[in-house]
């Protein structure tokens, strides 16, 4: 397990649709890539974006 699943685990769990994130002691873009590559890992359908000093996790929607 990674140190990122936990911050998943907790935006599976809360049920938002999309939380926001602030990143501090590590570059956002780092943030960003390593969520993502948690996410793919683990086939979820999560989206990460990045901000300024922010991260941004949203639920992708389901198309029919």
């Amino acid at each position: 397990r990674s140190i990122f699943d936990p911050l998943i685990d907790d935006f599976i769990r809360s049920g938002a649709e999309l939380v926001e994130i602030v990143v501090e002691d590590r570059k956002t873009g780092y943030m960003v890539a390593q969520l993502r590559k948690r996410i793919s890992n683990r086939e979820l359908d999560i989206e990460v974006a990045p901000g300024y000093d922010v991260l941004y996790l949203e639920k992708k929607t389901q198309t029919l």
